[in-house]
């Protein structure tokens, strides 16, 4: 009887994590531009992303389930959208104090023209969403899966508002009931220009399918029963 106790909890919080998908608590944290550090381990354990899945932009291949889609011009939000897929338009022509890792690293202006909304679409089953950001001048909103999660960074003091140099590492997480399908920067007010900036260090965490886990929990009954 215990052992089949342990086998119907399993499935039921299963069941839970498959179907909590309504939810949409999500949450940002904005980190101030010191925390960089050369050494992208030491930086990677300060921001606790360490075992993080990776993209630095620096070749043209983007990590598997990943894609980018740049798209805005003074027309429309919509307008003339470009998604990325492999080799990224990357910047190394700049002072290093702009990246965030390594030499190169993405900027919106996918064909010589600068878009004001970059889209950055993830694998399935995303819990954790991080970037670092540089180069921004004029106020920038985010948003996770379309739905607006921030209208301005500036409001964040630990953010630097500058055209110059780095302005913050961006960490996004859910609470596990709702997976973070995309990740949006938008500049919010686009009258006058629309403004160059970069992303690097792009990091993001993913938990397993519930078939994986139901198939983990089926094994730690099996062993639980065996014991």
């Amino acid at each position: 009887m215990k052992h089949q106790s342990i086998l119907v909890v399993v499935v039921v919080l299963l069941f839970i994590v498959s179907h909590s998908s309504l939810s949409q608590a999500m949450n940002i944290s904005v980190i101030s531009p010191s925390i960089y550090n050369s050494d992208s381990s030491a930086m990677d354990q300060s921001l606790g992303i360490s075992g993080y899945t990776i993209e630095d932009f620096e070749d043209s291949v983007l990590q598997p389930g990943l894609s980018i889609t740049q798209v805005g011009l003074f027309g429309g939000p919509d307008e003339n959208p470009i998604t990325i897929t492999s080799n990224p338009h990357t910047w190394t022509d700049e002072p290093q104090w702009y990246g965030w890792d390594g030499q190169r690293r993405l900027v919106n202006m996918p064909d010589n023209t600068y878009r004001y909304r970059t889209i950055f679409n993830l694998p399935e089953n995303v819990i954790s969403f991080g970037i670092g950001l540089s180069e921004i001048g004029v106020p920038y909103g985010v948003y996770v899966n379309g739905n607006m999660l921030v209208n301005d960074l500036d409001v964040y003091p630990e953010y630097t508002l500058n055209h110059s140099g780095r302005n913050a590492y961006i960490l996004i997480n859910s609470n596990a009931s709702e997976h973070i399908g995309s990740v949006e920067f938008r500049q919010q007010n686009i009258a006058r220009f629309i403004d160059g900036m970069s992303y690097d260090h792009l990091a993001f965490e993913v938990v397993p399918e519930p078939a994986t886990l139901l198939l983990l929990g089926l094994g730690a009954a099996v062993i639980a029963r065996k014991r």
